[in-house]
């Protein structure tokens, strides 16, 4: 099955990362918007500018989330609806719509990440310095000094 088309009930994995000092992280699963829904959201935002238009984003994001990873402060999930999508944070709400509408990709939880080329530099230093018997991290330091 091809992951490119968009097919009814089909829902992605999303993440976005924390920003600090914005937002926590947030994980999700969702249902991406088709590009004509896209189109119309976009038509009917830019008639209804502002409050309005937020409002509209938020409905959609409510419609589209089917989870998402966050709780309130006894730990108990939260519900995924309009009051609780317009509640977000501004810059976590507007990613999580770009993402919605295609626009903007996940991130990729660090977890998931390839290491670097500087990191597996760094890793193969440390491992020649404990074959050695020397300091991994002070051969890491002098590795870098001489680059």
């Amino acid at each position: 099955m091809s992951s490119n088309l968009i097919r009814a009930g089909v829902t992605r994995e999303g993440f976005i990362e924390p920003v600090e000092g914005l937002h926590d992280g947030l994980t999700f699963t969702y249902q991406p918007m088709l590009a004509e829904d896209v189109e119309e959201l976009d038509e009917v935002i830019n008639k209804r500018p502002g409050k309005q238009g937020v409002q509209d984003m938020a409905a959609v994001v409510a419609k589209h989330v089917k989870s998402w990873s966050e709780v309130d402060e006894k730990k108990q999930p939260v519900p995924i609806n309009f009051d609780t999508t317009r509640a977000l944070p501004y810059f976590l709400f507007f990613k999580l719509v770009g993402i919605l509408k295609g626009r903007v990709p996940n991130d990729i939880p660090a977890k998931d990440r390839a290491p670097s080329e500087q990191a597996k530099s760094d890793l193969m230093v440390e491992l020649e310095a404990i074959k050695r018997g020397q300091d991994p991290g002070q051969a890491v330091v002098e590795s870098i000094r001489k680059n």
